[in-house]
């Protein structure tokens, strides 16, 4: 079961690397509603760490789209438009790798818990 976890995380990670938001939204709250329901068959400390990995993602992303909504308030003319989607594209380059790279260490770290011998 711990695989299938692993490789919806993996997923998940790829899709925040694409840039690809809303699928990422999607696939961290179904992982969340799934990690919650009974068809969980994991122990309570790597759910624990599963489900902080996905709510990291989830609150991530919805920060960028906060950033980008505030973003569209400054706009006053057509002038700025040119300005505020080059700024987006940076700003989305960024935040996509910045988000894909810390679920990407989080999964690494539950990886590693998992395969280092208890002292």
């Amino acid at each position: 079961m711990r695989v299938v976890w692993f490789v919806i995380s993996a997923v998940f990670i790829k899709v925040s690397f694409l840039g690809l938001g809303l699928l990422a939204i999607f696939i961290a709250t179904i992982a969340l509603g799934v990690l919650s329901s009974r068809l969980n068959y994991l122990n309570p400390e790597q759910k624990n760490q599963f489900s902080r990995l996905f709510k990291t993602g989830l609150i991530l992303h919805f920060c960028v789209y906060f950033g980008l909504i505030l973003k569209l308030t400054f706009i006053d003319g057509w002038q700025d438009v040119a300005t505020f989607i080059v700024g987006h594209l940076v700003m989305h380059h960024i935040m996509s790798s910045l988000i894909g790279a810390i679920a990407l260490i989080m999964a690494i770290r539950i990886f590693n818990q998992r395969h280092t011998p208890s002292l």
